[in-house]
């Protein structure tokens, strides 16, 4: 192997569920927080999450969202929930696997849905936001040992010109009620504003190299907006992570594929605490 880079690329995973805005979920905040206390100890007022705050995506996650009316977080600051009156958001910072991630998630949804505050849904999304990191690349075309070359194809149009940043953008529909989109590019900076409400610790490999991001975010738009079973938001997000998985799978190469599989999520890390 040539060079190193990350062997776990996920920086930020995030699930969103909106809904009609209600005043009813000001009213369930205490019965929320008591329900997730266990998991979240610490918690806020009017703090933002990062999901609002980047400036990635394509405006799925950049609505006319209200203001944070609660924020909960974990002892290590690596989960963090937000609750407004027209979303719940919930990041995780530290994603051991899709297992361990959906069981957090699944009883984030279920206390939601015991608030009875919510009574139809918009949109459930999931996004997950991956660096990669290596010592060998210092400009765009070097990051074509790790991922596919049909996302570097369009520097060949600039010849021995050396681009500063190259990012892209794809939209899908898999299915009536689907949409994924994917943005990637290869840059200077993280991919990750360092500003996060929310103070959660995200993890990065020791030095500053440049960073080639992949930026996947999946949403499902259900025709039957009634929020009458975590089963079906549940079944959403694993057709979500099925999506955005296969369009991951195919963005990278097999020798990255390969080392993420073996080497464990810890190792290489960085913590940083970022916040305002």
């Amino acid at each position: 192997m040539s060079s190193s880079a990350t062997p776990y690329p996920v920086l930020l995973t995030a699930f969103e569920i909106r809904y009609p805005s209600t005043p009813r979920i000001r009213a369930a905040l205490p019965s929320l927080a008591e329900a997730l206390s266990s998991r979240f100890s610490h918690s806020s007022i009017g703090k933002d999450s990062e999901l609002e705050r980047t400036s990635l995506g394509f405006g799925a996650h950049r609505g006319l969202l209200e203001p944070a009316l609660l924020t909960m977080s974990n002892s290590s600051r690596t989960e963090a929930c937000t609750v407004r009156q027209n979303a719940a958001t919930l990041e995780v910072t530290r994603y051991d696997d899709y297992l361990t991630f959906r069981a957090v998630l699944r009883e984030f949804v279920v206390a939601l849905y015991r608030t009875h505050a919510i009574i139809s849904i918009e949109r459930v999304g999931l996004r997950y936001l991956d660096e990669l990191h290596t010592s060998s690349a210092h400009h765009s075309v070097d990051w074509a040992e790790w991922v596919s070359p049909l996302l570097l194809g369009p520097l060949q149009l600039v010849g021995a010109e050396t681009p500063t940043d190259y990012t892209g953008a794809l939209r899908l529909q898999p299915g009536p009620d689907l949409f994924l989109s994917m943005r990637w590019g290869a840059l200077r900076r993280p991919a990750l504003r360092q500003s996060m409400g929310t103070g959660l610790r995200i993890t990065r490999p020791p030095g500053t190299a440049p960073v080639f991001m992949l930026d996947l975010d999946g949403s499902w738009r259900p025709r039957q907006r009634e929020f009458n079973s975590v089963d079906d938001v549940m079944a959403a997000v694993d057709r979500l992570h099925d999506l955005t998985k296969n369009l991951f799978t195919a963005t990278v190469t097999e020798e990255l594929r390969a080392q993420i599989a073996m080497t464990p999520p810890a190792n290489h890390e960085r913590e940083e605490l970022v916040h305002e």
